[in-house]
This record gives structure tokens, C-alpha cells and sequence, in this order.
């Protein structure tokens, strides 16, 4: 009888830690998608700088001073290495967003086809329903009768 108990016991605390890990996953899932979000805008902020300092290291170009195409240059290569480094950033919060938000939908499927699978395997000893909501009763005896 102990040994019972001790499997009751262990089914139960299998079926919180899923419930428990589920919502921690969630929990990741919205945290790693905020920091997704704040890194693409970062990048798009980046993108905007590199235009303007393109625009102004052209401008210093044509007007001719090298100390201030040197410091536009300097700039700008600076900045187009960091939006690489976030930007690849960004791909990686990107694929972890794709993986957990996988692995959650399959844990979800998982737990509505365990549920609907109680209710599809559920028989009734001698009664079908029709679509029309008609309830038809088998019995062993009436089909004796008719192939008389």
C-alpha cells in the first residue's frame, strides 16, 4: 500500500514541475521577446546614424578636409560594426524566441490532445448519438430477431 502512495505521489509532482516549467518557459518567452524588440530597434537607430554619417562623410569628401573625413570614417565604421554585433545579436534572441515558442506549442498540443483524448476514447455500453442528437440503443437480441 505505501508503494502506491509513493507512485500517486510521483505522478503528481511530475505533472507540477511540467505545469511549473511551462510557465517558466512562458515567462522566458515574453522576457527574451521584449529583449528581441529592444535590440531590433537598436539596430534601426544604428541604421539611421550610419545614413547620416555616410551623408556627412560624403559632404566632407567633396568639401575636401581630410581631418574631418578621417573622423567620419572612424565613426563610421564604428558604428556599422556595432549594428553587426547587434544585429547578430538580434538573430540569436530571434532563433530562442522561435525555439521556445516551438517547444510551447508542442507542449500545448500535447496537453489538448491528452484532454480530448479522455473525452474521444469515452464509451457508452450501448448507445450511439446521431448528428441530429438521436440516441439509437443496440441490443443483442433485436439483431437475433431480424435475421429470423
Amino acid at each position: 500500500m505505501g508503494s502506491t502512495d509513493w507512485f500517486a505521489e510521483t505522478i503528481m509532482t511530475e505533472s507540477l514541475d511540467e505545469k511549473y516549467q511551462l510557465t517558466h518557459m512562458r515567462d522566458r518567452l515574453a522576457v527574451t521577446n521584449r529583449i528581441f524588440e529592444k535590440t531590433c530597434a537598436h539596430v534601426r537607430f544604428l541604421q539611421t546614424e550610419i545614413d547620416d554619417l555616410r551623408v556627412l562623410y560624403t559632404r566632407s569628401i567633396d568639401a575636401g578636409n581630410k581631418a574631418v573625413q578621417y573622423k567620419y570614417k572612424i565613426k563610421l565604421s564604428v558604428t556599422m560594426g556595432l549594428k553587426c554585433y547587434m544585429h547578430d545579436y538580434a538573430c540569436e534572441k530571434a532563433q530562442q524566441v522561435a525555439e521556445m515558442r516551438y517547444r510551447i506549442n508542442m507542449q500545448d498540443a500535447i496537453e489538448a490532445s491528452a484532454e480530448s483524448s479522455d473525452d474521444e476514447y469515452r464509451f457508452d455500453d450501448d448507445e450511439d448519438e446521431d448528428e441530429d442528437g438521436r440516441v439509437y440503443t443496440y441490443n443483442s437480441d433485436d439483431s437475433n430477431e431480424s435475421d429470423k
